[in-house]
């Protein structure tokens, strides 16, 4: 088995060494590393130069013709991996040693597994281990695991995202079915979409990554406390929230429809077409504030709010904001 790592780099200078290090460190290394740079300002090149310089193993590295932007970035350092087995991977975090060879062990032991993914240790900028993994921040506990490994993944992810995109591992026959990646996606929650709807998905219950949070990271945790999810709602959960969860619904909706004979369930698309009227109606409420309460009382009594969101934080959401 070949298994290649996709690390995207924009300004990564300050961290990135430590990131390099830990791949070099894998007790199971890579065949290859693909390195695509968003048109860095700071050392970020010569940083991966020195580090090509000295492993073992394949390293390409190449320089966006223009600055793509995080997910469209990703999406071309997949394109250009060789190996049977992709691992993307983020410019900012440390792998445990034995990351590539656990999830290796996932593919090679379930030849049906079509992606993995671990939970992260949450680590400071210094590099500091938290209390809390991000599974924990998500609330993604045994009870959603178990509907992860027992086949119920798409559902799990219809509602929320819980795969994050530096803990993954899929295999490249998958790459097709998801690229393009549409507008209004991070790679991360589209792949673990369409590998949901398309083949086995597995959650390993332990952190294989540091998760580094720190002030100049594109992408950051889940929001902890009730407090800071409130202000957050607030200031992002407007119409323009509501016209992206619809257009993102419907893209969804078409590339699967693209792949109907790949599809693990047959009502994988009846599911997408409820997640849109749910979404529909979610964004009318919006247009008519006289209407709120009985369109929100309606979903609630169909079940979508727990089917296709937070259930009653969902709800009150809609009714408050």
């Amino acid at each position: 088995m070949k298994i290649s790592v996709a690390l995207c780099t924009f300004n990564g200078e300050p961290f990135l060494l430590d990131q390099l290090n830990s791949i070099e460190q894998q007790s199971r290394p890579p065949d290859e590393l693909v390195v695509c740079d968003d048109r860095s300002e700071d050392g970020t090149a010569a940083v991966v130069d020195r580090f090509a310089r000295r492993v073992g193993f394949k390293i390409s590295f190449s320089v966006n013709m223009h600055r793509l932007g995080v997910t469209e970035n990703f999406g071309r350092a997949l394109s250009l991996c060789s190996g049977d087995v992709i691992v993307p991977c983020d410019q900012d975090d440390v792998w445990e040693p034995d990351k590539l060879a656990a999830l290796e062990a996932c593919f090679l032991n379930d030849p049906e597994l079509l992606l993995a993914f671990s939970d992260l240790a949450i680590i400071s900028p210094e590099g500091k281990l938290s209390d809390r993994t991000q599974w924990q921040r998500l609330q993604f506990g045994p009870s959603l695991q178990a509907d992860v490994n027992e086949g119920r993944a798409f559902e799990v992810l219809l509602r929320f995202n819980v795969i994050t995109g530096a803990a993954m591992a899929f295999r490249s026959s998958l790459r097709d079915r998801v690229l393009p990646i549409p507008d209004g996606f991070v790679h991360d929650e589209w792949i673990g979409l369409v590998a949901a709807a398309t083949g086995r998905v597995l959650c390993i219950d332990r952190p294989l990554v540091r998760y580094r949070q720190h002030a100049r990271q594109a992408i950051g945790p889940a929001v902890a406390h009730m407090l800071a999810q409130y202000r957050h709602a607030r200031a992002n959960m407007g119409r323009p929230y509501f016209e992206q969860m619809v257009e993102r619904t419907r893209s969804l909706h078409e590339r699967l429809s693209s792949h109907g004979d790949a599809l693990l369930h047959q009502d994988s698309l009846s599911m997408i077409e409820e997640k849109l009227l749910h979404a529909l109606t979610r964004l009318r409420m919006r247009d008519d504030v006289l209407i709120r309460w009985p369109l929100a009382i309606g979903e609630a009594v169909r079940g979508r709010y727990s089917r296709y969101g937070y259930g009653l934080k969902s709800f009150l959401q809609d009714l408050v904001l």
